[in-house]
């Protein structure tokens, strides 16, 4: 197939897999917004309450949830070699018993994570909302990892229309739940904040258990998850999921924490710059979730293609996945800089906050260019279960590189919050082009010699 054409027929496998998973992505994101709105017409108290405990909490449940999500391009590279249905179900199998594992510090983790609000400055009412939110919230975290190991599953053999279903059916609950429990309808206690907890508890278990029957019940899946498995773990898979998994735990860390810094930062150029950034963060966020998703059809695509041993095929994948990738967040860019001042006029009537978050979105349109091509980057690495060096490249980039350049611009050089973007994107900008690299020595060594020569 001459190279455009395959270009061409790559790019169109991207986008027809990505789209569910970025739909799936939007919609668990959306959940976060349901909590925020319900909670904050509920009470500042229950507003504080949750987005503090989420603060705390989210970094370690990425991590976990980038751990069991390298069962993804296991599935996909053992689905293109041709293994046994069963032998790919094992995959996720092993997944789902180290997400459960970690469930369990995650949940002893929520009994001491309340200790630190007093440092954060929070009110003893607000510390008392967040034990009982976390509580509750701590239920639906096993479920939440089941449900994370599937949609790896399902997205390493490319079907994500089931995860994305089941997140329509999470979201429903969600709404449903909150209404019902922080509100106090039909018949229910008003519980505030606490009421969040449980909802988003009881949409994870409802997701968890929606997906587990249709992976049970569905007779073109059934075959891969055999319950016998559970009783056939073995060493070797559980290495290779930590092995891959937990760097790109480590990752995402990096990037949570650098945003968490950043927006903590941001705080000292004043209460508006501090909204204005906030408005412009949230912008580039649900942008983000699309290249995000189409990152997650990158990698099964790349990973098919490696199981094949089609290792010219893959780095053609590794192509079309900057190709689509680009031309999204190009176009994202333009409407975020064009159109910054309507954006940031529907977040808020204040026309002071208004005018500093349109100057601080156009710099979040610079930044879609930077961040959708690094994760591109990543998505074709973590195809070739290739997670070690990016963790570096992203280190060096994001806490070696953007943060002190950030921080030196923004407080040194008194460009203030212009001046930390401009290092944030720096940052960025860095790890696009080491992930880049990183590519091109990966998928010539693959085309040379095969995996083995890859040192990883």
């Amino acid at each position: 197939m001459p190279i455009r054409k395959n270009l061409l027929h790559e790019c169109g496998r991207i986008v027809k897999i990505g789209t569910p998973i970025t739909i799936a992505q939007l919609l668990n994101m959306s959940m976060g917004v349901v909590d925020t709105v319900m909670t904050g017409n509920y009470s500042a108290e229950a507003l504080a309450a949750v987005a503090g405990s989420n603060h705390i909490l989210m970094p370690f449940l990425l991590f976990g949830v980038a751990v069991i999500g390298a069962g993804q391009a296991i599935t996909a590279q053992y689905l293109g070699a041709g293994s046994a249905k069963t032998e790919i179900g094992k995959v996720t199998i092993h997944a789902i018993l180290i997400g459960f594992l970690y469930s369990l510090l995650l949940i002893l983790f929520t009994k001491v994570a309340p200790l630190v609000f007093p440092f954060f400055g929070f009110e003893s009412s607000v510390i008392l909302l967040a034990t009982n939110y976390l509580y509750a919230f701590s239920w639906g975290l096993p479920a939440t990892m089941i449900f994370v190991a599937f949609a790896g599953f399902y997205a390493g053999i490319s079907k994500p229309m089931i995860t994305m279903l089941v997140s329509v059916l999470m979201l429903g609950v969600n709404i449903i739940g909150n209404y019902t429990l922080i509100f106090g309808h039909f018949g229910f206690p008003e519980l505030g904040a606490e009421g969040a907890g449980w909802t988003s508890s009881l949409a994870a278990w409802s997701g968890a258990l929606c997906i587990l029957l249709i992976t049970f019940l569905h007779k073109n899946t059934k075959v891969f998850i055999q319950l016998k498995s559970v009783l056939k773990l073995e060493k070797y898979t559980f290495q290779q999921i930590l092995r891959i998994g937990v760097p790109s735990g480590f990752s995402s860390i990096f990037e949570v924490s650098m945003f968490a810094v950043f927006s903590l930062l941001m705080g000292r150029f004043g209460v508006n710059t501090l909204g204005g950034s906030q408005i412009a963060l949230n912008c580039a966020s649900i942008v983000f979730m699309v290249p995000l998703g189409l990152s997650f059809a990158i990698t099964t695509n790349v990973g098919l293609y490696v199981g094949q041993k089609k290792y010219r095929e893959a780095r053609v994948v590794g192509y079309a996945g900057y190709v689509v990738n680009g031309l999204f967040n190009l176009c994202s860019a333009t409407i975020l800089i064009f159109f910054s001042f309507n954006i940031a006029s529907f977040y808020t009537n204040d026309l002071e906050l208004a005018r500093i978050a349109a100057g601080l979105i156009v710099f979040a349109g610079i930044f879609q260019l930077s961040d959708g091509i690094q994760v591109a980057g990543m998505g074709i690495l973590r195809g070739y279960k290739d997670t070690k060096i990016p963790m570096i490249s992203n280190l060096i980039s994001y806490w070696g590189i953007g943060m002190p350049l950030g921080y030196l611009l923004g407080f040194v050089f008194g460009y203030k919050a212009e001046g930390m973007w401009v290092g944030i994107i720096f940052g960025l900008t860095i790890a696009a082009v080491l992930h880049g690299l990183r590519f091109k020595i990966v998928s010539f060594r693959y085309i040379k010699t095969g995996p083995q020569a890859l040192i990883r």
